[in-house]
């Protein structure tokens, strides 16, 4: 509401609106009110969704693998965790790149995992992928079958193909826990 001094040529101080004015504004929002104005909202924009890219993962024979790791505590205890990684090659058939921000094998909690993976759409992309993560899966001294949970920039979870990561004895699964 514009008040009356606005159009005077000469400005001065002006204590309140007339009472004329105040009439005239309630009027205008009794009515928007009754017409349900106040309800009325502009139409949103259409928000573009990006598709979710394919994700192809090509694991590079013999470099999938599992360990033993430990983090010695400030008691002097060891709490173990798992260690693992592979190499692979991975493409996307997205519009723009893809960048990996977080990734651990299928029903595990990740403590550390490589960061900031970056697959370039449209081509071949050599990346290693390596995590430290709780619960350790797999049995000391043997193969590990498991698949990798990646999340992309925007929260998107992939899974890779089951892969065989054979088990690297580190030292550190002798240590007492």
């Amino acid at each position: 509401m514009e008040h009356h001094t606005l159009y005077d040529s000469k400005t001065s101080q002006h204590k309140n609106y007339t009472a004329g004015e105040v009439r005239e504004v309630k009027r205008a929002i009794l009515g928007s009110i009754a017409a349900k104005e106040h309800f009325k909202q502009p139409e949103a924009p259409k928000i573009i969704r990006r598709k979710k890219p394919k994700l192809n993962v090509v694991y590079t024979i013999g470099q999938a693998v599992w360990s033993v790791a430990g983090q010695l505590q400030p008691s002097g205890k060891m709490k173990k965790m798992m260690q693992i990684s592979f190499w692979a090659t991975f493409t996307t058939d997205g519009d723009e790149p893809m960048l990996i921000l977080e990734a651990y094998p299928e029903g595990t909690t990740p403590i550390l995992s490589s960061a900031m993976d970056r697959v370039e759409p449209r081509q071949l992309n050599r990346v290693m992928i390596s995590a430290f993560v709780r619960p350790i899966l797999g049995t000391i001294g043997e193969p590990l079958m498991t698949r990798f949970v990646l999340k992309d920039q925007y929260g998107r979870e992939y899974k890779t193909p089951t892969t065989s990561f054979r088990f690297v004895s580190s030292g550190i699964e002798k240590h007492p826990d």
